[in-house]
């Protein structure tokens, strides 16, 4: 639809659609009024609010073309289509031939890319998908709704929302959302009875199970500082590989001064230095960890009684290490 005729259209609207001034209610007149300015302004959904809230005061059938084209130009087109359809359905032969088949064609292209909705809940709902009222339970047909974007559906009954749904249709596609009244979740009772006081008793664990766990902590040691012993020789090899290409190095470098055909040797010794010094410092840690894993898991029960272990690892350059705390 060429959006620029429709612009002219809309702006003429007062001087040759609408019904005569006294039909008209002052509520009306202004909704009317401020949807033209917010369709200037290129507020198309502000505009179509507008529009059809002065169709609410003054149910003309023309404004329902002013609400159509505000929605396609918000790309509402679930909401355009069914304005242009109304507007149809409602101007008959009082729409002239040229509008009639403009309208038609928009139709078509418009039944393209929308999906519908088919709202099933108690009578006396109200239906709203997008914070657009829809109508009220029970409805006499689909709700359409634009094709390929997420639409949130929203059904109340007075002020309780029986659904809040996301729904997502292709076009031509239908989905059904249904509801019925929520049972109340807490019936009343036939009588009053009295429930006697109960006490809640903490429960020790059994002998077996702390042994079990202490049995974990102890295999969980053994294999985290297994895993970090593997790490240390891990760093101790790349060690060693860095001072040997440090070594050859210094016997090609004069006073600390390399020939720039060594940069990549010299990168390759300073990637071999840090990736030493993180595994070392990772090796370290593990095993620190694992140690003190092991004494806990090892210990029968002392904890319980003498306190807990508090384990801080720490690092620096040059140096890994831990903070061991509590009464073993």
């Amino acid at each position: 639809m060429r959006w620029t005729m429709i612009v002219l259209l809309v702006l003429s609207f007062a001087v040759t659609g609408t019904a005569s001034a006294d039909e008209v209610s002052e509520k009306a007149k202004t909704a009317f009024s401020e949807g033209r300015k917010l369709f200037k302004a290129k507020d198309f959904k502000g505009a179509a609010d507008a529009f059809r809230l002065a169709h609410k005061f003054s149910p003309n059938w023309k404004l329902l073309y002013n609400i159509g084209q505000s929605e396609a130009a918000a790309k509402r087109y679930g909401l355009a289509l069914e304005a242009f359809e109304r507007y149809l359905a409602k101007g008959g032969d009082e729409i002239q031939n040229e509008r009639q088949k403009e309208i038609l064609d928009e139709v078509d292209r418009l039944r393209r890319m929308v999906g519908s909705v088919e709202v099933t809940v108690p009578s006396g709902c109200l239906i709203i998908i997008d914070d657009v009222e829809r109508g009220r339970a029970p409805l006499s047909g689909s709700l359409m709704i634009s094709a390929g974007v997420e639409h949130r559906v929203v059904v109340k009954k007075v002020d309780e929302i029986l659904v809040d749904r996301i729904v997502r249709v292709s076009g031509g596609q239908k989905t059904t959302i249904e509801a019925k009244d929520k049972p109340s979740t807490e019936p009343a009772p036939d009588k009053f009875v009295e429930e006697p006081e109960q006490t809640i008793k903490e429960v020790a664990p059994s002998d077996e199970e702390s042994r079990k766990e202490r049995l974990k902590l102890w295999k969980a040691g053994w294999a985290v500082t297994a895993v970090g012993g593997a790490v240390l020789i891990g760093g101790g090899i790349v060690g060693g590989a860095m001072l040997s290409s440090d070594s050859d190095l210094v016997k090609k470098c004069d006073d600390g001064f390399c020939d720039p055909k060594e940069r990549d040797a010299l990168d390759k010794r300073d990637n071999l230095a840090l990736t030493a010094d993180i595994l070392y410092v990772v090796g370290g840690v593990a095993v620190v960890a694992g140690v003190v894993l092991i004494i806990v898991g090892a210990k029968n029960g002392e904890k319980e009684e003498k306190g807990d272990v508090a384990f801080t690892p720490s690092a620096g350059p040059g140096f890994v290490g831990a903070a061991l705390k509590g009464r073993f």
